[in-house]
């Protein structure tokens, strides 16, 4: 018993390895034929639409094949047939995409020019690949039989599949007879020789295999006695390798113009469009698009003649290299051109399509029209000659004059300064210097935007003019575009010189210009720099004489500055932080430390003031006096005050929360924060988002934005103050206030500057005593900051100035290093 099933498993296997070796191998091999030929030929030509159609036949092919080979070697016949049913969509479709493959090479486009069509083309494949997946894989619709080489498929007379089959088969017939008809057609009438040849190939081998097929697949299936299975998949394989033959012999698949001239198309400007052998447009770029005002998809695959009607025209064209002529635009518009034709040929010498180039030439009919209407023919061809010559001449001219001066006011410009500086430096006077005045106008901007730019053109102008009274064998004046001009001033090295001739400068300017009978008054910031200090190249000459004309302005306006070593590196070194600034916040390299405000008569904390310090990667610690002003300059004090106000509030809430102190917070406003309309909005969201009262947070102002009397910035106050919030005076007594008007502010304290502060150590009180008595007399609170010496502290507590800042009790510090001091206090106070 043992033996009989060992050997009958040895059999089924023996039968097995037959079948791989064979069959198996056979449509495996086809599988791997018809993606491999497919995919070669749609790498040949990716964008030709008849390539696509091959890939989808050959993959149709590749997934027959591949469900075959895996029946043939099927373990019973259940699987058997369900792998059969899988590789009905490859078979039943197959005959579809193979037409539809016919059509296109055949150039037959009138069958598939309609979607609907397309649609009835493929509707036969899909109905019976329907039928054929939905039907049950039952003994009484499939009879399959095994055979020395695997399963076999009779067709049974008796079953309920057997009217399928039969609509099937009659399908298949008709759409391979079509496709051999069309096949037929087109090899008769084409007369290219390349043409010929590829219809030759794939007729005779499709017809053959068409008849093999017909046979294994449709006749050997009625004989009742299992014989072979289904090969025509197998033979497919031989029109296939016919095709890609043809495909590497006579180029077929990979015919199309437009690769050709494919760069072309994508960057001329001038029209292009690419024709097949037809006269058909295969490819059009963006200027044809342009000049004829269609639409790429309204003008691809029509005949040439929809642009260019004149049948004789063109044949006139073809003998051409070059030639004046008319296209017609989508307005039905003719359009005067000047075109180039080119025919392209393929390897046989027949010809494979046409490449035109044109250029609209409407401007230059004009002219000549304007021209012949004026002067006699023979009189015409001389003076457009002449004219032309001379046209060109001061075309050249003017370029020139554009490329070295300012077309506004007519001085050099930065090009010219440039060039004449290397020719300084070249010269065989190595002691040659030079310097650059770099200036630009002062609130140059206001004219434009009062009286506008044609006025602020006429002040350039007249500024120009003056300038050009400095002393022209020394100074070169240029413009370098806006308000801003440039003096070269040559063998001046000598700083007293160049400040004599900056002051001359500044003294012209100043002088009233009269624009359309109106006064203006203006002035001018300079900046100088001297080579060689400034740098060997005149860009970082310039630049430098730039850095000092920031510097001026900076300063005032209306001044001079000559940039030294110190200068530049102070200017860059700003500039450099401002850039870094911008992404400081997101780089979270700010911190905030806290600085205790101390009750010198019941010796407690009574708040904190928060300190923003900015902890750089590379330059350790900048002070605040470093970045606060360039983040008031470029609005960035806006974010971050908003970031340290937040911080600053959520810290005295934790330290609320974990019961260590209950005091107000001091928080620095700037004057662009009191000047945002929502800010009292804001500071409120804050406090109601953080959970703090208001009582425990105080603002503080400096004096100047207070003294300014700005009525908006006064209105935020009275705001604050209506919200409950403390509002402090920081470095006050630095400039004049009148305590009356003091008084009218909505404040609650008065912090003194340290500097007063600091004449204690020498024996001077009599201003800071003066100012805390005047200020307690107002009913202000009053704290002294810079606390430091046991001296300022006695004299203080002498003044009844009992709140006291500085270092003396507390230095700035970490909150983490508050907290450490918070909790020994409350310790000490709990063993007291």
């Amino acid at each position: 018993m043992i033996y009989n099933e060992i050997r009958n498993i040895a059999n089924f296997i023996k039968k097995g390895m037959q079948r791989m070796n064979i069959l198996l191998f056979l449509y495996l091999f086809s599988t791997f034929t018809f993606l491999t030929i497919g995919i070669l030929a749609y790498q040949m030509d990716r964008q030709n639409k008849t390539n696509k159609v091959f890939l989808w036949n050959c993959f149709a092919l590749a997934w027959w094949a591949f469900m075959y080979s895996l029946m043939v070697s099927a373990p019973n016949s259940q699987l058997a047939a369900l792998y059969r049913s899988i590789s009905s969509f490859a078979w039943c479709i197959l005959y579809c995409c193979l037409l539809h493959f016919v059509f296109m090479v055949s150039k037959s486009y009138h069958f598939i020019d309609q979607w609907w069509k397309v649609y009835l083309l493929y509707m036969p494949g899909i109905v019976c690949s329907f039928v054929y997946l939905v039907l049950p894989n039952t003994q009484e619709n499939f009879v399959l039989s095994e055979s020395g080489l695997g399963w076999v498929y009779i067709s049974n007379a008796k079953s309920s599949s057997v009217i399928f089959d039969r609509c099937f088969d009659t399908y298949c017939f008709i759409y391979l007879l079509f496709t051999i008809l069309v096949l037929y057609r087109w090899r008769k009438n084409t007369k290219i020789k390349r043409e010929k040849k590829q219809a030759t190939v794939i007729l005779g081998s499709m017809s053959i295999i068409a008849l093999l097929g017909f046979c294994t697949d449709l006749i050997l299936p009625q004989i009742q006695s299992a014989v072979l299975p289904p090969v025509s998949v197998i033979l497919t394989t031989v029109p296939m390798i016919a095709i890609f033959f043809a495909m590497n012999r006579y180029n077929f698949l990979n015919l199309s113009p437009q690769n050709l001239a494919l760069e072309f198309v994508s960057i001329m400007n001038e029209g292009l469009i690419v024709l097949n052998e037809e006269y058909q447009i295969l490819q059009i770029n963006r200027g044809a698009l342009e000049m004829l005002q269609y639409s790429e998809a309204e003008i691809k695959g029509n005949f040439i003649t929809k642009i260019l009607p004149d049948i004789g025209n063109l044949r006139h064209i073809l003998t051409q290299y070059s030639v004046k002529t008319y296209l017609k635009n989508k307005q039905n518009k003719s359009i005067p051109v000047l075109l180039s034709y080119s025919i392209l040929y393929d390897q046989f010498g027949d010809r494979s399509g046409a490449v035109m180039i044109f250029q609209d030439i409407s401007e230059m009919n004009k002219i000549q029209e304007n021209l012949e209407e004026k002067v006699s023919e023979l009189e015409k061809t001389n003076i457009a000659l002449n004219n032309e010559i001379i046209m060109r001449k001061e075309a050249e001219q003017r370029i020139a004059a554009l490329a070295y001066y300012d077309p506004l006011t007519g001085l050099p410009n930065r090009r010219y300064l440039s060039e004449k500086v290397n020719q300084i430096k070249m010269s065989k006077d190595k002691k040659q210097s030079y310097a650059i005045l770099s200036l630009d106008l002062d609130k140059f901007k206001n004219i434009n935007d009062t009286l506008g730019h044609q006025a602020g053109d006429e002040l350039l102008k007249k500024v120009a003019e003056r300038l050009l009274t400095l002393d022209p064998e020394v100074n070169t004046v240029a413009r370098m575009g806006g308000d801003e001009f440039l003096v070269l001033s040559q063998n001046v090295s000598d700083r007293k010189d160049l400040e004599a001739i900056a002051r001359q400068i500044i003294a012209m300017i100043h002088e009233p210009f009269f624009i359309f009978n109106q006064q203006i008054n203006i002035t001018t910031s300079v900046g100088i720099s001297i080579y060689p200090d400034a740098g060997e190249e005149i860009a970082e000459v310039m630049k430098s004489a730039d850095i000092a004309l920031y510097k001026a302005k900076e300063l005032g306006k209306n001044k001079y500055v000559i940039c030294t070593p110190s200068l530049k590196k102070r200017i860059v070194e700003e500039r450099t932080l401002t850039d870094q600034l911008h992404c400081a916040l997101e780089k979270k390299e700010f911190e905030i430390l806290y600085q205790p405000e101390i009750n010198t008569a019941t010796n407690t904390i009574i708040g904190f003031e928060a300190l923003l310090r900015w902890n750089h990667p590379t330059l350790g610690q900048i002070e605040p006096s470093k970045f606060l002003q360039i983040a008031e300059k470029t609005g960035q004090i806006i974010q971050i005050g908003e970031w340290v106000l937040y911080t600053a509030c959520k810290q005295n809430k934790i330290w609320q929360d974990k019961g260590l102190i209950t005091v107000p917070v001091s928080v620095n406003l700037s004057e662009k924060q009191l000047l945002k309309k929502d800010f009292v909005a804001q500071v409120n969201h804050i406090l109601e988002e953080i959970g703090l009262e208001p009582q425990y947070l105080v603002l503080e102002i400096k004096q100047s934005a207070i003294m300014k009397e700005n009525t908006f910035i006064l209105e935020t106050l009275e705001k604050i103050k209506n919200s409950d919030i403390n509002v402090s005076i920081d470095d006050f007594g630095k400039k004049y206030t009148s305590f009356a008007y003091l008084k009218s502010l909505p404040i609650d304290r008065i912090k003194i500057a340290r500097e007063f502060l600091k004449q204690v150590d020498y024996l001077d009180t009599s201003i800071i005593q003066s100012i805390v008595k005047y200020l307690h007399i107002l009913d202000f609170d009053v704290m002294a900051t810079g606390a430091e010496t046991e001296k300022q502290i006695d004299f203080l507590k002498k003044v009844n100035c009992h709140e006291i800042q500085g270092y003396y009790y507390y230095k700035p510090m970490m909150a983490s290093e508050i907290e450490k001091i918070l909790v020994k206090s409350n310790k000490m106070e709990r063993i007291s």
